[in-house]
């Protein structure tokens, strides 16, 4: 084998290389997309987990996310406000319920129908509810309140 015909099957070995790489990360990042995916479907389902903390209470947790008491203690089955315990975990669960208001004539009139956009509005509202519930559960209630004052 010459110098050139060596260089040439070199060439087409690192070229096969490169694409069968490109071929392994584009796998990797449609997987971590689908993991992503999962996740946010669980939190939607479930809800997201949340450790209460020393000095908790429903009334500030309820301020924190956004949730009503009513709400917070119902997905949860707590029946006394009073008897909740830090190192219990409770569920934030989203209530799409609070924007049955924006999926309505006002909706279809800010989207001119269409029904992607509206879609896509929605899906930012659940994102946006699931976000801030992340950043409580992360932070803690009095934490996340104090930084968004």
């Amino acid at each position: 084998m010459g110098f050139l015909e060596g260089l040439n099957l070199f060439t087409r070995r690192l070229k096969t290389t490169a694409e069968r790489s490109a071929e392994i990360n584009n796998a990797h990042r449609q997987n971590l997309e689908q993991q992503k995916e999962n996740i946010r479907k669980k939190e939607l389902e479930k809800g997201v987990p949340y450790e209460i903390r020393k000095g908790d209470n429903l009334t500030l947790i309820s301020k924190a996310t956004g949730i009503s008491i009513y709400d917070l203690s119902k997905d949860n089955g707590i029946k006394n406000q009073d008897s909740i315990n830090a190192g219990d975990t409770i569920f934030f669960k989203r209530h799409p319920e609070k924007w049955e208001a924006i999926n309505s004539p006002e909706l279809n009139e800010m989207t001119d129908g269409n029904f992607d956009w509206q879609e896509g509005i929605l899906r930012d509202l659940e994102d946006a509810d699931l976000l801030r519930y992340r950043k409580v559960a992360d932070f803690g209630a009095k934490d996340y309140l104090k930084y968004q004052e």
